[in-house]
């Protein structure tokens, strides 16, 4: 590139710059990952589940429920949540156990 044309580029740019009005921008802040923020809970920790179409037709099942309640039930991760609070410990578990690990195919039932 010749220097005549480098100076004409030059000067035109300054005398563009000049004319036009001066516009701030301010660079978008990144969005924060999901949980996270000043209203994130604390001790929270985002985990990810396989589940069957059984499984997900029992949240359906609980979503029901908990909707003929009167409870507004947002999403899944509340429902996986309001389940494993109401979870009875007793000898129908283990066979709730063997079921999902049949269902599931990757775990050898025991």
């Amino acid at each position: 590139m010749s220097t005549t044309l480098e100076k004409l580029k030059k000067g035109l740019g300054k005398k563009l710059a000049a004319q036009s009005p001066r516009v701030e921008t301010k660079k978008a802040a990144a969005k924060p990952a999901a949980g996270v923020g000043p209203n994130a809970p604390t001790g929270v920790e985002r985990l990810t589940l396989s589940l069957t179409g059984t499984d997900l037709g029992r949240l359906d099942e609980l979503a029901d429920y908990l909707r003929g309640q009167g409870h507004r039930v947002s999403n899944r991760s509340l429902l996986v949540k309001v389940a494993l609070r109401g979870l009875a410990f007793g000898p129908d578990l283990s066979e709730h156990l063997k079921a999902a690990q049949a269902e599931d195919g990757r775990r050898r039932v025991e």
